[in-house]
């Protein structure tokens, strides 16, 4: 399914290597994933483009290299595949352990994260991949 987005009118992620040394500083400090500091040149917050880069690198190994992820100006990202320019949007929701909004633990979070996504209906989720971001495992 192609969407509606053109690849060249979106920023891609053109070399792993080096979006990985980018994101070094955020993976490296949890902290950043969490709060969501932004990134100065790049749409994403940091948990979407390091979800979405994990992704890519599991859909690399099954598919090629020709798979890589975009910025979405409305959304979480895109993954995409460059030789025939399919692109995926992701949502990605939060099911993170926050001391300030105590949540139930394991699973039921996972749960309750995901029924914040069901509640916006079928239009709005048709077409994506949801991501659940979930600490604790």
């Amino acid at each position: 399914m192609k969407n509606k987005h053109q690849t060249s009118k979106i920023n891609l992620i053109k070399d792993f290597k080096i979006a990985l040394k980018d994101m070094e500083p955020y993976v490296k400090n949890p902290d950043y994933l969490i709060k969501g500091r932004e990134f100065s040149n790049f749409s994403l917050r940091p948990r979407e483009a390091w979800a979405n880069w994990l992704l890519c690198v599991v859909l690399r190994k099954l598919h090629g290299d020709n798979i890589t992820f975009a910025e979405d100006p409305n959304g979480d990202g895109f993954i995409v595949d460059k030789n025939t320019e399919e692109m995926i949007q992701t949502e990605h929701v939060s099911a993170l352990e926050n001391p300030l909004n105590p949540q139930p633990k394991g699973e039921n979070r996972i749960i309750d994260a995901i029924n914040l996504k069901i509640i916006k209906g079928p239009a709005y989720a048709t077409g994506k991949w949801l991501v659940v971001f979930f600490d604790g495992a």
